[in-house]
C-alpha cells in the first residue's frame, strides 16, 4: 500500500510540474579539454575580448539558469575576477539587445578549468519564438580567463574585441562550452464561451 501512494504521489509530480529543459547545448557529456584552449574572455587597458554562441529556439520559455565552462589564470590571490554572462535576442546575424544578464565570481580553485552557472528565472526573461538568439560571454574587469572549447565543431559563434559594440561575422566552428535550461510556456487554447475550461 506504501508502495502505491509512492508511485502515485510520483505520477501526480510528474503531472502538474512544469516543462523545464535544456534549450541550447554545446556540451557531449564529456568535460572539455581545457588546455587545448578556448576564446578569450579578457579585460586589458585597451581592449576587452569576448564571445558569444548562436542558437535558435522555436518555442517561447522562461530562461532558467545558464551553465559555462571556464579556465583563467590567477596572479593575485586575492584579485576577484568575474564574467557576466548576457542572453541576447539576434541582430542581423550579431548579438542584439540583452534579455537577461547575471554576473559569475571565478573561483580561484577551479582556474585550471570547471563549471559556473547562473541563475536567471528570478528575472522572468523569455526567448523570443522561432528565433535566434545568443549566449555571451564577457569579462568585468581584471579578468584573464577563457571559456573553453566545446568538443564538437558544429556551432555558430562569435567574437569581440571591445566589449560587444562591435562583433566578428558568424561562423561556424567550436563554440565556448555551455548549455542554458528554461521552463516552456504553455497557454492552453482558449474556446469562446468556456471561461473556466471544463468543456
Amino acid at each position: 500500500m506504501k508502495l502505491k501512494k509512492i508511485v502515485l504521489l510520483f505520477i501526480f509530480s510528474l503531472i502538474l510540474s512544469q516543462d523545464r529543459s535544456t534549450i541550447f547545448t554545446t556540451y557531449t557529456g564529456d568535460d572539455p579539454d581545457p588546455t587545448v584552449g578556448g576564446y578569450s574572455i579578457k579585460y586589458t587597458d585597451t581592449e576587452i575580448y569576448g564571445a558569444a554562441n548562436k542558437f535558435f529556439v522555436s518555442n517561447e520559455y522562461i530562461l532558467e539558469r545558464v551553465y559555462v565552462y571556464m579556465s583563467h589564470i590567477v596572479e593575485d590571490a586575492f584579485q576577484v575576477q568575474q564574467i557576466e554572462v548576457r542572453i541576447c535576442a539576434d541582430n542581423n546575424g550579431q548579438p542584439g539587445e540583452t534579455i537577461t544578464s547575471n554576473t559569475i565570481t571565478l573561483s580561484p580553485g577551479m582556474a585550471s578549468g570547471g563549471w559556473y552557472s547562473a541563475e536567471l528565472l528570478s528575472q522572468c526573461a523569455k526567448t523570443n519564438i522561432s528565433d535566434y538568439h545568443w549566449m555571451v560571454v564577457l569579462p568585468l574587469e581584471e579578468t584573464d580567463a577563457t571559456w573553453v572549447y566545446s568538443n564538437e565543431p558544429n556551432f555558430i559563434y562569435s567574437t569581440t574585441e571591445n566589449n560587444g559594440e562591435t562583433w566578428a561575422d558568424d561562423q561556424n566552428g567550436f563554440a565556448g562550452t555551455s548549455y542554458l535550461t528554461a521552463e516552456q510556456i504553455y497557454i492552453p487554447p482558449f474556446s469562446g464561451g468556456d471561461i473556466n475550461g471544463d468543456f
